[in-house]
């Protein structure tokens, strides 16, 4: 997606959350940085604690870090 399109979904997210999340004080992103970046500052605005697990990790890291966390 280009810088445009990321903010437009980042736009949509961010109804999407208010709409289905209204009470919720809690996210756990599993985005990666780029979708990230457009929403970080709303999530910190709006929810009282934003847990990104696999912030720092490479994509080959996040492969693994999601299969291990899906794995029965």
């Amino acid at each position: 997606m280009s810088s445009a399109e990321r903010q437009e979904w980042s736009r949509r997210v961010q109804r999407q959350m208010d709409e289905k999340l209204p009470e919720a004080d809690e996210v756990v992103v599993l985005a990666g940085s780029r979708y990230r970046a457009n929403l970080m500052p709303y999530l910190r605005e709006r929810f009282r604690n934003v847990v990104v697990p696999m912030e720092g990790l490479k994509i080959g890291q996040q492969l693994r870090w999601l299969k291990n966390a899906t794995s029965v």
